[in-house]
């Protein structure tokens, strides 16, 4: 009866610190990793993707797009037409439209050019990231790549290696 006592308590305790985590992302770690845009759903305005450490924003706002490095584009970009100010907000024009395969090839050249003299990002399957949308990612030094992705990112990440 003890022992039941203290199984539950545990399993109570651990049941409420996992609960109380604050970061509420998905984390995957591997010298190869798969990123497969492949699949249905938006990608909304505001998720990210982190991969070592570095965070790739998707913005759904035309001009913001623009002027932000290393942005990705949300699958619905809007442009605001018109002034807005004492007129009222800016009114929004036809939304402009980005395939999740538009993604992942954006992604691609990102890490391209965030290589540095240690290493480089490779992939080491480009036709596949253009014909299918699936991002295969390693580093030059065979060093362990970690992706965060935000709460919701419609993407599955596969570790291969």
């Amino acid at each position: 009866m003890k022992r039941l006592t203290w199984l539950v308590l545990g399993i109570s305790i651990s049941l409420i610190w996992t609960g109380c985590e604050s970061d509420s992302s998905r984390t995957y770690t591997g010298t190869l990793l798969q990123l497969d845009y492949s699949g249905p759903g938006d990608i909304s305005g505001g998720s990210w993707i982190e991969i070592d450490g570095i965070r790739f924003e998707h913005i759904d706002q035309h001009e913001a797009l623009l002027n932000t490095p290393d942005a990705l584009p949300a699958t619905i970009v809007y442009q605001n037409v018109g002034s807005g100010g004492e007129n009222g907000p800016a009114e929004r024009g036809l939304p402009e439209s980005f395939t999740r395969l538009d993604i992942a090839i954006q992604l691609g050249n990102f890490l391209r050019r965030q290589s540095g003299d240690d290493f480089q990002y490779i992939n080491p399957s480009p036709t596949m990231t253009m014909l299918q949308g699936r991002l295969r990612i390693r580093r030059s030094d065979e060093q362990p790549i970690t992706v965060r992705l935000s709460d919701g990112y419609p993407i599955t990440v596969t570790v291969l290696e």
